[in-house]
């Protein structure tokens, strides 16, 4: 998805309205994509350059965005609740409420953009390193 200036924004749950395109969440493929013009191809439309890696970590940072709204959501309608014990998903999404999936659906889901966000800050980190 890009915005009315052509910068790219990421959408991790696909639901913004218009064309967008995939891209799997590795800086690997992230890098080929822009080096192809993938986006601005699947797109069609030109792009603002963007650096790979400055790409990388909105996306991380839009998929820490969504499994959070996602697990606030779970919360207030019954799918989750607080935890008195360690819970599943807290450390992974910033969240200070210990927390517990119900629904296995959501807990698939929030396992999922809770790993590719690890996958792609893991990433980004210098060798010895954490990000800054």
């Amino acid at each position: 998805m890009t915005d009315s200036a052509g910068r790219l924004r990421p959408d991790a749950l696909r639901r913004a309205p218009g064309r967008g395109v995939y891209v799997c969440p590795s800086l690997r493929c992230i890098r080929a994509a822009v080096k192809r013009r993938g986006f601005a191809r699947g797109l069609r439309r030109k792009i603002v350059p963007t650096k790979p890696e400055d790409l990388a970590a909105k996306i991380a940072g839009e998929l820490k965005e969504q499994a959070s709204a996602l697990a606030r959501r779970a919360l207030a309608d019954g799918r989750a609740r607080a935890s008195e014990q360690d819970g599943e998903f807290e450390r992974l999404l910033g969240e200070v409420q210990p927390l517990r999936v119900i629904d296995p659906g959501l807990r698939e889901v929030l396992t999922s953009l809770a790993e590719q966000m690890c996958r792609l800050w893991a990433e980004l980190a210098p060798p010895g390193g954490a990000v800054k």
